[in-house]
């Protein structure tokens, strides 16, 4: 009785998993044969059939430059690219809408708050953007006190009001958005760009000056983009939150039972460690850290949340999936395909970007009705184009 139970709930998990739908109808599907990997850690693993290499048409931008980050509004697309400019494209024409000047370097991340209004860009110039994604006008322009080197990710918590942002010399900052006349803008000296580095800036043989030239006006246009310049206080900083950059972060709710909408940020870093933080007593004790996972050997590069699950995607190929109502590793999915430098969880999928140029797509269901495992299986590789150079990957993409 115990084991056709079982087959009972096996097969009523197995018809909630939906197949993936194409485009049109006309696609090609051809077996994957290069694709041999299992799920043999999965103590419940099912039978498939075989997996179909699919190629799912879509329209191709041209962008000026290596993409670095990728946000979408309802109806634009805002990439940052290379050369530290921001191009908004229209998702209804595919047009080019606008190129702003952003940052002096590349552009590292990019996030957009709740109600799409404002845009929020890092870069390699160590400088924090705020943008009104109707105009594209800069309201802020945050820098720190402290040399704290790329900016890679940032997120914003609506509820408190607060953009939290990780950086390349494994430091933590965040600040309040306020519209307070009171605070005082900063000098330009104060600005990353401006200040003196006792080794890059001291004088050359002879005691002559180094004097960088701009070249192509960047700076000027930097600087008549408007905005409010602020230096962040040294009490809104945490040194050394990770051993490593800080390639990653997100706010997540809903962990506590107490209170639903209390927001948790995660950080993910160089280290191989993830860690949660309370952001409670962001006024008074600053961050607080509430727990950490380890893994040895990897950097955790992205990371996406969906219901109680975290997943983590890694410089191996592989993507850890945690259950934060345990703060227990449940699955390791073996990706492959280099570095998982991207990783977005839908209703039924987990798709993970490779630092190869492919897109890996995971099926996964609950097995809630018995052990309440995940269980995963490949469906599908998609692929731009065969064996693309690395050029064409960083310049051109697609999407469905």
């Amino acid at each position: 009785m115990a084991t056709a139970t079982a087959d009972q709930v096996r097969k009523e998990c197995q018809s909630n998993v939906l197949p993936l739908r194409h485009g049109t109808t006309s696609a090609a599907q051809q077996p994957d044969e290069s694709d041999d990997s299992s799920d043999a850690e999965s103590s419940l693993a099912t039978s498939a059939a075989p997996i179909p290499r699919v190629k799912i048409p879509g329209h191709r931008i041209e962008a000026p430059g290596s993409v670095q980050a990728i946000v979408i509004d309802d109806d634009v697309l805002f990439a940052g690219v290379q050369g530290g400019s921001i191009v908004a494209w229209s998702l209804e024409t595919y047009q080019r809408l606008a190129t702003v000047p952003a940052h002096k370097e590349s552009v590292l991340g990019l996030a957009l708050s709740d109600d799409r209004s404002l845009l929020f860009s890092t870069g390699a110039d160590s400088v924090v953007n705020v943008w009104s994604t109707q105009t594209l006008q800069r309201l802020y322009s945050l820098y720190s006190h402290f040399e704290i080197g790329d900016v890679f990710c940032i997120v914003h918590s609506t509820k408190k009001q607060i953009l939290l942002w990780g950086a390349q010399n494994s430091s933590l900052q965040w600040q309040r958005l306020s519209t307070d006349a009171s605070i005082k803008s900063p000098t330009a000296t104060l600005s990353p760009g401006a200040r003196k580095h006792r080794f890059f800036d001291s004088l050359g043989p002879g005691g002559s000056v180094n004097v960088i030239s701009d070249e192509d006006g960047t700076t000027g246009l930097l600087n008549n983009l408007g905005g409010r310049a602020l230096t962040i206080p040294s009490r809104n900083y945490l040194p050394y939150a990770h051993k490593s950059y800080v390639y990653s972060m997100l706010l997540i709710k809903g962990l506590f039972t107490h209170d639903r909408e209390e927001e948790v940020l995660v950080s993910g870093a160089g280290d191989g460690t993830i860690k949660l933080w309370s952001l409670d007593s962001l006024g008074t004790e600053g961050l607080v850290l509430i727990h950490k996972f380890k893994n040895s050997g990897s950097n955790v590069l992205s990371l996406a949340y969906r219901g109680s699950f975290l997943f983590a995607g890694l410089s191996d190929g592989v993507a850890n999936v945690y259950n934060l109502a345990s703060n227990q590793l449940v699955q390791r999915l073996q990706i492959g395909h280099g570095d998982i430098s991207q990783i977005l969880v839908s209703t039924d999928s987990i798709l993970c970007g490779t630092s190869q140029g492919l897109v890996k797509v995971r099926v996964y269901f609950k097995f809630c009705k018995c052990l309440n495992l995940l269980l995963s299986r490949d469906t599908t590789t998609i692929s731009h184009r065969p064996n693309p150079s690395k050029q064409q990957m960083e310049r051109s993409w697609q999407w469905v």
